[in-house]
């Protein structure tokens, strides 16, 4: 015999239309709360990472001699890197900040302005800040996030991820 607890149903049924749409509006200020927490993270992580490389200069310039930066944030759009402010982020479906951060990795020659882009994630987890990189298993917790140096394992991590995508073991 199946018994069921009814309880829920009387509490259920004194919800009013209201009720719901106060909730609603409660969920969406906690998104929109997150998605600016994400996003000024974001932007923290992209001060550290771009101070941590210790560049030559504010940017580079191409053939045309219009100036570019060493480092972009962005997204990939049917297989082609589209940069894009940190502001212009949303969150995922599972509240998280996916994005890719691109890096130039020659400035100069034949192959000025070749880059490579490494998969960032962000996303809280019982309040600590979790940043996935380069789609490394696992995540860097990072403590306390209240300024750019909180970001070292971060950017360490990323430029990793790129020096090591330069190792050809068929050249050795």
């Amino acid at each position: 015999m199946l018994i069921r607890d009814l309880s829920h149903k009387e509490t259920a049924m004194s919800i009013t239309f209201q009720d719901i749409k106060n909730k609603k509006n409660e969920l969406d200020k906690k998104i929109a709360f997150r998605e600016a927490t994400l996003r000024g993270d974001a932007a923290k992580l992209m001060v550290a990472y771009r101070d941590s490389l210790s560049l030559p200069k504010a940017e580079w310039f191409c053939s045309d001699g219009r100036g570019r930066p060493y480092v972009e944030s962005g997204y990939l759009m049917n297989g082609k890197f589209a940069p894009c402010s940190v502001s212009g982020f949303s969150l995922d479906e599972e509240r998280r900040l996916k994005f890719m951060i691109s890096t130039v990795v020659s400035d100069d020659g034949l192959h000025a302005g070749e880059y490579y882009l490494v998969s960032i994630g962000m996303w809280y987890e019982e309040k600590m800040l979790h940043v996935s990189v380069g789609g490394v298993p696992g995540s860097i917790i990072v403590a306390c996030h209240d300024d750019t140096d909180s970001y070292f394992e971060v950017c360490t991590a990323m430029k990793d991820v790129v020096f090591r995508s330069f190792n050809d073991r068929r050249l050795d």
